[in-house]
């Protein structure tokens, strides 16, 4: 049985054990968001949304990758607004994994221009 938890361990302040949780975490979390990912686009697929030429594709990867960000990023909010060291870890992780995955798909809709 544990004590009640350490004042000095609750802080808002980064610590590297958030760091480190941040760190190993998002390895797992970026394949997360990558299957939501997919999931959008099957989702889409399964509304209409076809991808008959580049230009359908774009807009059909463009939207997936918007509701994935969106998701990921209200999904990650409460992790962030904790207080211990290894919930904000993952929500950092969540975070970081959701823009590094946008910021390689908004290249990939730009290769597609």
């Amino acid at each position: 049985m544990t004590g009640p938890a350490n004042p000095a361990t609750l802080t808002k302040a980064p610590t590297e054990r958030m760091w480190a949780v941040a760190t190993w975490s998002s390895l797992l979390l970026f394949q997360a968001v990558c299957g939501l990912f997919f999931a959008a686009m099957a989702a889409l697929a399964k509304l209409g949304y076809r991808d008959n030429n580049i230009d359908l594709e774009r807009e059909k990867i463009l939207t997936a990758v918007v509701a994935t960000t969106l998701i990921s990023l209200v999904a990650s909010a409460p992790f962030l607004s904790t207080h211990r060291p290894v919930t904000r870890g993952v929500g950092v992780g969540l975070a970081g994994s959701v823009i590094i995955f946008a910021i390689g798909a908004a290249g990939y809709v730009l290769w597609l221009y």
